[in-house]
């Protein structure tokens, strides 16, 4: 049985952006708290007193460390939401938000067309769906006109 997808949203975003903080995000999740859990494990392990122990350590990694463990780069400040579109059951239809990208508003087919004109957003920029399919321009505009999936990824 095929999945029908009622709507989907897509974005624009900025490759080199995304790929510093989704760098950085793992950093944050894989080597920093982890660190700063195991720190605090060890130093009230090893003090094993009547306060600080390590009931205590296990306290404050629940806490206080525990809150801020997730990554803090958010895929808001590197992706723009340019539209969704949306399945009747008949044809799409796609709704454009009408967003900023830089100082460019992308608000239908011809202003898309328009940014990605520059040689320099289609190095730096990228269009793709809520489940991370990439496509090209012309993928794209083929997508949201006829509900085909042409994505590259």
């Amino acid at each position: 049985m095929e999945v029908v997808r009622l709507s989907t949203n897509y974005y624009i975003f900025n490759r080199k952006k995304r790929e510093e903080i989704q760098e950085f995000n793992r950093f944050w999740e894989e080597i920093f708290i982890p660190g700063i859990k195991q720190q605090i494990e060890d130093h009230c392990s090893k003090q094993n007193g009547a306060y600080v122990n390590t009931d205590f350590g296990n306290e404050i990694i629940g806490e206080k460390i525990s809150g801020i463990s997730g990554a803090p780069g958010k895929s808001e400040s590197y992706e723009t939401v340019i539209g969704v579109s949306h399945w009747n059951g008949k044809r799409n239809l796609f709704q454009w938000e009408g967003s900023y990208v830089e100082e460019h508003i992308i608000r239908d087919e011809s202003s898309l067309v328009e940014f990605f004109n520059s040689k320099m957003n289609q190095q730096q920029y990228s269009i793709v769906d809520e489940f991370d399919k990439e496509y090209t321009l012309e993928a794209f505009l083929n997508a949201i006109k006829y509900g085909g999936d042409e994505s590259v990824s």
